[in-house]
């Protein structure tokens, strides 16, 4: 069937729609609505391409997407669509803008991880009696209480969360007040303060305003970003084209509204058109999207168009009467399904697992295990952000090599002191502000202090270890502080001898070589094991998988589980530190690739390379709008098993697989209803945002659809039957 799909020999084939975007007037704005497999990035790169071969310069066009991988995704094409050695237009996500912005304006702050985040809202909700953190249940309380307020802050800084408590107020200001302490900002601050810096007019735009702005995904566009783009692209100077797509708007929680298309249009004066024609889903699985989609009392009237040619598909329903039936019978059809795809008998190159919550997603893998089904190896911590190379929110080896860096950069930084001097533990370092090696350095830090200047802990400890390590007050340091400490002084000396050299290698080579020299692999390495060893007391594990037993039934098995245990530990945390490195090899290469972009050429002072470097890891890693989990995963060669991916509905939004399974399709489970007033506006809009999740879970799949639920009385008393979901059509084949 057509598909619109670049070619690095020829100029991809498009339909009459696309071809009416791409030769739209480039003095005109315009907003494309464009259906879900619509080959839009093909589109709006070619639309660039256009734009460029009208005499456009590229330094006066703008890209924006929206997330890391979205953003790799769309230049790559332009890169195809634009022959060298043409120069290539600026594409950055909003995040990446504006963090330029703030650091053209002066701002020195440090972007903040999210666990940094979840540490400081915590450290807020406790100072403000919000927060009870006790053993046992508390404790999860006490996680899904951080979450809840940070998700607040997110929608408030967004500027869509509507009228806030005074009980939000007070968490919002002494959160922002927290992070203006210690110099911190985070990915929600970005945005909205850039605005503010350019109203102030701290931050010039560069070659004047853009003359073109291109917007991809612009359904996700929350208020605070709506209003930096157009401080980027004013109306009367700035034509922009908007791409989006109603019906995927599934972002709520950060902010984006459904309305978004209708305000963009407002807001730039732009012409509609449309990309109606989905040359990714095979016919009988549009027609089942379609008719989910449009039962949407509040959606515009768009039409759903099947490729010329396109394949009939198959959608299955898996229907059993409680969730353990169901979670066996998705683990069996996907079982069954690799077992032909080795065998020939079946051409499914890539398997997706979809579902609404995480808590799901975790007992599908587990259940996957026990049948021997390997998923797709998870790139990201289990709250993080996004990334070339995943690690969001949760990687050691990212945390403890970028905070080295900071501390290069930025030797009064006391958050990264703290960090690297307890990477790898030190004796009487590894406690934090608790351990007596920190409290030494307090007190030396204040005797040396005065009112015009403060010393940081990292001047104390070159000051004690020049001075023969006098005492401070009541502390000193033993004999085994005072050598940690020394040897953390030689590693930084040596860190920033190398990092600042005007010959310096690339930057993940001296990652790398910081990495052996400070033993961070054995470290990790001993974390890994002390959590796996924790696990392993609540753990009660299976003797062999279903596939095992199948297979090998009456072998003999004689291996030694913790001989095993500890050999998987060790490719984690290889994994896990190569992930890092190649992330930043691939930052580090696209900040100082020659390249098609107007600054190419310019000499960059070592300090401002590691400034970006590190700005660039942190969006790169912890971007909150990109796709956390696991990828999309690497098709199947013919006559192999196709890999697994187990992720949230969220997560798969931008991808695409040749099976998916879109799984507990029920009341409770999607949709998902908040505690909210039944027919008030907020339930009204909260519940059309559940039916649209459910759309963007059955458009993932291009040639088979299986729809799972359960149906029937719970065992667990007080709690009502389940019911299959009311987006479900009753018209689905083998539904009862």
């Amino acid at each position: 069937r057509q598909r619109s799909q670049m070619s690095s020999s020829s100029t991809p084939t498009i339909d009459q729609f696309q071809r009416c975007v791409v030769d739209f007037p480039s003095e005109r704005s315009l907003l494309v609505c464009a259906c879900a497999g619509s080959g839009k990035s093909t589109t709006l790169a070619l639309r660039v391409k256009s734009l460029l071969d009208a005499g456009m310069p590229a330094s006066r066009v703008l890209v924006l997407t929206f997330s890391t991988k979205s953003r790799a995704d769309l230049l790559s094409k332009i890169e195809r669509a634009v022959p060298p050695p043409a120069e290539l237009p600026a594409v950055n996500t909003y995040h990446a803008r504006a963090l330029a912005c703030l650091r053209q304006a002066g701002c020195t702050s440090t972007v903040m991880e999210p666990r940094v985040a979840r540490k400081e809202m915590k450290a807020v909700l406790l100072d403000l009696g919000l927060l009870n953190e006790s053993p046992g249940d508390g404790r999860q309380q006490s996680r899904s209480a951080v979450r809840a307020a940070l998700a607040v802050v997110a929608k408030a800084k967004a500027g869509s969360g509507g009228a806030l408590s005074a009980e939000e107020r007070d968490i919002l200001r002494a959160y922002n007040c927290a992070l203006a302490a210690k110099g911190l900002i985070d990915f929600d601050d970005m945005v909205p303060m850039a605005t503010e810096a350019i109203d102030a007019g701290a931050c010039a735009m560069p070659n004047g305003n853009y003359l073109h702005v291109l917007l991809d995904e612009a359904q996700d566009t929350s208020g605070s970003q709506l209003a930096f783009l157009q401080r980027l692209a004013p109306r009367s100077s700035t034509v922009v084209t908007c791409v989006g797509d109603a019906d995927q708007s599934i972002y709520g929680f950060r902010g984006s509204q459904p309305d978004m298309l209708t305000r963009l249009t407002a807001a730039f004066g732009c012409m509609p058109l449309i990309l109606p024609t989905n040359y990714r889903c095979a016919s009988s699985i549009l027609n089942l999207a379609k008719s989910l989609i449009e039962g949407s009392p509040l959606r515009e009237h768009l039409p759903l168009l099947s490729a010329p040619r396109a394949a009939a598909g198959e959608v299955m329903v898996i229907q059993k009467v409680d969730r353990q039936a169901e979670i066996e019978a998705i683990c069996r059809e996907v079982l069954a399904t690799q077992e032909r795809s080795e065998g020939g008998r079946e051409a499914t190159h890539s398997i997706a697992l979809l579902c609404r919550l995480r808590v799901d997603c975790l007992a599908l893998r587990r259940a996957l295990k026990e049948y021997g089904v390997a998923c797709v190896q998870a790139e990201k911590g289990e709250d993080g952000g996004g990334g070339v190379g995943g690690d969001g929110g949760g990687s050691t080896a990212a945390t403890v090599s970028l905070a080295w860096l900071r501390l290069v950069v930025e030797p009064k930084d006391d958050l990264s002191f703290l960090a690297c001097v307890a990477a790898p533990s030190r004796a009487g370092f590894g406690g934090g502000e608790a351990s007596p090696g920190i409290r030494y350095l307090r007190s030396l830090a204040a005797s040396k202090s005065n009112g015009q200047r403060s010393v940081c802990l990292l001047v104390a400890a070159i000051h004690a270890a020049r001075k023969g390590w006098p005492p401070a007050g009541p502390s000193r340091l033993s004999r085994p502080q005072q050598e940690a400490l020394s040897s953390f002084l030689q590693d930084y000396e040596a860190l920033r001898v190398a990092a600042l050299a005007a010959d310096a290698p690339p930057i993940d080579v001296l990652l790398e070589a910081h990495a052996r020299r400070i033993g961070l692999e054995a470290m990790l390495e001993k974390e890994r094991v002390s959590r796996a060893s924790q696990r392993a007391a609540f753990t009660v594990a299976s003797s062999t998988s279903h596939r095992a037993a199948g297979a090998h039934a009456g072998s003999d098995e004689s291996s030694d589980d913790g001989e095993s245990a500890a050999s998987s530990t060790r490719r984690a945390v290889s994994l896990q530190l190569s992930r890092f490195l190649r992330t930043a090899e691939q930052v580090g290469s696209a900040a100082s690739a020659p390249g098609r972009g107007g600054g190419a050429g310019r000499v960059v002072p070592a300090l401002e390379r590691l400034k970006k470097f590190i700005d660039d890891m942190n969006l790169a890693l912890y971007d909150p709008m990109t796709a956390p989990g696991q990828g999309q995963g690497q098709a199947a060669p013919s006559g192999h098993a196709p890999p697994v991916v187990v992720t949230t509905i969220h997560q798969a939004k931008g991808m695409e697989w040749d099976l998916v399974f879109a799984c507990h399709l029920e009341e409770g489970s999607l949709p998902l209803l908040p505690r909210l007033e039944p027919h008030s506006m907020e339930y009204v809009q909260h519940f059309e945002e559940e039916r649209r999740l459910a759309y963007v879970a059955c458009t993932r799949a291009r040639r088979k659809l299986v729809v799972t639920f359960c149906e029937g009385p719970s065992t667990i008393k007080d709690k009502p039957p389940s019911k299959r979901s009311r987006f479900l059509p009753r018209q689905l084949p083998g539904l009862r």
